[in-house]
């Protein structure tokens, strides 16, 4: 099963967010109440030195769970499943046109279509797509994917942290999906029909 799966439903509850950053560790726990989404429980570290690239590549696995350890520790999250996201120079993500097929059709031919839109090779990425419209208007031969790729050691060394802190992997993202989903379970509606833009 591929760690991009279930980007565009509801992160079942509860898990908690873990962010790993050049500069910081951030690990978060949210809950969802009637007045919308609140952050319960919430630490922050310095990552330690030299254990991330500033692209985002983390070099030393050990170092950032044994961090991630006492987070959990000091903070009193009793939640294991963890959602955390990649993100970086290195990662893919764009719409294409592909033939109409299903979307299990789709895990099985996304990678030969990547080749041509990733600047690494298929065989080091981590690949998937997810169907967007099928069939395309005014085309029904054709229909649109969101290509999604990051090479495999990031990915791993992600998953790495996560185990080696005692915790669970319920999923890797992309960071700007992570974002997307965050537009679209915390805002109102209205407010989808418009632009929305952040700024970091």
């Amino acid at each position: 099963m591929s760690v991009f799966s279930k980007l565009f439903a509801a992160a079942p509850s509860p898990v908690i967010g873990l962010d790993i950053g050049s500069s910081t560790i951030k690990l978060a726990q949210v809950v969802k109440n009637l007045d919308g989404f609140k952050i319960a429980k919430l630490s922050v570290r310095p990552t330690p030195t030299m254990s991330v690239k500033d692209d985002g590549r983390i070099t030393d696995p050990s170092a950032i769970a044994n961090e991630v350890k006492e987070m959990v520790r000091q903070s009193g999250i009793g939640i294991r499943r963890v959602v955390s996201a990649v993100s970086g120079p290195h990662v893919v993500i764009r719409t294409i046109t592909m033939t109409s097929m299903t979307q299990r059709e789709l895990r099985n031919s996304i990678k030969y279509e990547a080749e041509r839109y990733i600047p690494y090779s298929v065989a080091e990425a981590q690949i998937d797509g997810v169907v967007l419209r099928n069939p395309l208007p005014g085309d029904d031969k054709n229909m649109e994917v969101l290509l999604m790729a990051a090479p495999k050691d990031i990915v791993h060394n992600e998953e790495e942290v996560i185990r080696q802190s005692g915790l669970s992997v319920e999923a890797i993202e992309l960071e700007p999906v992570a974002l997307l989903r965050l537009i679209r379970f915390s805002l109102p509606a209205d407010i989808l029909k418009q632009t929305v833009a952040f700024i970091h």
